[in-house]
């Protein structure tokens, strides 16, 4: 804020602000102006790195600027020149963009700005944190090395954020991320599969740095109100949201890691035919079904405190799905999915089983076939529940588009589930 107030701020800086904040605006083409905004912010971005192309340097409020937009949905009006600068987002624009920027140019840090050591070593922090979930979600391996962090500045030396905070705890849940990704989703183990053991240590790791890595007072299931109070923090309603907020996307980034190791079961599990083999798929399955069910939980016990929201403005209040929109919302459809596949397998697996079954057995095979209907109805259930908790991130103009194809599935399921 200093920065722009003292017209030290990029005009990229200022259009990304502006373009990120047009969601929470009350104006009728909020729409049209947020791409106004992404339109200035991604031409001013690419005229910045055509200034010095081969020096490869930029400016830290640019890609704190290019930080912020990844992600977004550009839209073209059919003019030429806004075509010409949407093919040359598509390469300049990206993750794997901010990431090798960040690693390979020169961050020049002008004079002008403030508190810019504390700030390039956020960015990187921030960028290595996002990359570490970016990875895991899409399964593919990251560019980041160790050696690329070693020599930044440890979290504790950031001013206001001590060891054991929100941030602290989100750096050491991205580093196990990583381990993640790096163990199911390497060259090796595509091509071989991946070991036993190393799918048990995951959960060995996960299961510690839930006990000694997350503090109690970022987990959802303290008491907020008297936490604070024991801090001495101030229980203005925005410190209780700040502190909902930061815990519910800790608690469900950490209930996505166990959910995102089922992807080792595409790629294969090596000595996959023993024993060890089933038992492993056996847990599995057991882990990704109760981070699943504790997703829906976290959800609903977020929902039971009071005025679980936030206010921006004096006279808007938002819910808190709708202030991490690629976080919690993006979680919670992603859980409403895996709640639907897992309907649609087991009323699968009771049609197919049911034609194989003796005519003794068939009062056996009617009370399966009437226990996957109620199972299946309970991921109904709880599929149609974080579809609702997605929709109320309706300040974001694409959670319309992505709830619409969270409604097709749940059409879809329920129909099969009234044929069944």
């Amino acid at each position: 804020m200093a920065d722009y107030e003292n017209h030290q701020s990029s005009s990229t800086l200022i259009f990304a602000v502006a373009c990120r904040g047009c969601p929470f605006l009350h104006v009728s083409d909020k729409w049209n102006l947020q791409q106004q905004f992404a339109s200035g912010f991604r031409l001013a971005f690419l005229q910045a790195l055509n200034v010095a192309p081969a020096q490869k340097t930029i400016r830290l409020d640019d890609i704190e600027a290019l930080a912020l937009m990844v992600g977004f949905a550009y839209e073209s009006d059919g003019d030429i020149p806004a075509q010409l600068h949407s093919q040359l987002g598509t390469l300049f624009l990206t993750h794997e963009s901010l990431v090798l920027m960040t690693l390979q140019y020169q961050i020049q840090c002008p004079p002008t700005l403030e508190r810019t050591a504390e700030r390039k070593a956020l960015l990187l922090w921030h960028v290595y944190g996002l990359d570490a979930f970016y990875c895991l979600d899409r399964g593919v391996m990251s560019r980041i090395q160790e050696d690329d962090i070693e020599d930044v500045k440890p979290t504790e030396s950031f001013t206001g954020h001590e060891t054991g905070s929100y941030l602290d705890t989100m750096l050491s849940l991205a580093a196990t991320a990583r381990r993640i990704t790096r163990t199911i989703c390497s060259p090796r183990a595509k091509r071989k599969g991946v070991k036993i053991q190393d799918v048990v240590n995951l959960y060995e790791q996960l299961s510690r740095w839930g006990q000694d890595s997350c503090p109690s007072r970022l987990r959802l299931t303290a008491d907020i109100n008297s936490d604070s109070a024991k801090r001495g923090d101030s229980l203005s309603s925005s410190t209780t949201s700040n502190n909902l907020l930061h815990r519910t996307v800790i608690s469900l980034l950490e209930l996505n890691c166990y959910m995102e190791i089922e992807r080792c079961l595409e790629f294969g599990i090596h000595e996959q035919a023993s024993a060890e083999g089933e038992m492993l798929e056996l847990r599995i399955e057991y882990e990704t079904l109760k981070a699943a069910n504790k997703i829906f939980q976290t959800i609903q016990h977020m929902e039971t405190f009071k005025g679980c929201g936030q206010a921006i403005t004096l006279q808007n209040w938002y819910p808190l799905v709708d202030l991490s929109p690629g976080i919690l919302r993006n979680i919670c459809v992603g859980t409403s999915y895996w709640f639907c596949s897992r309907a649609r397998k087991l009323l699968y697996l009771q049609d197919r089983d049911g034609s194989l079954i003796a005519a003794e057995n068939l009062a056996h095979t009617n009370h399966s076939r009437a226990l996957s209907r109620q199972r299946a109805e309970d991921y109904v259930k709880k599929a149609t529940k974080l579809r609702d908790t997605a929709a109320k991130a309706a300040s974001h103009k694409d959670t319309t588009h992505v709830v619409s194809r969270v409604n097709e599935q749940l059409n879809a399921l329920m129909e099969l589930v009234d044929r069944s």
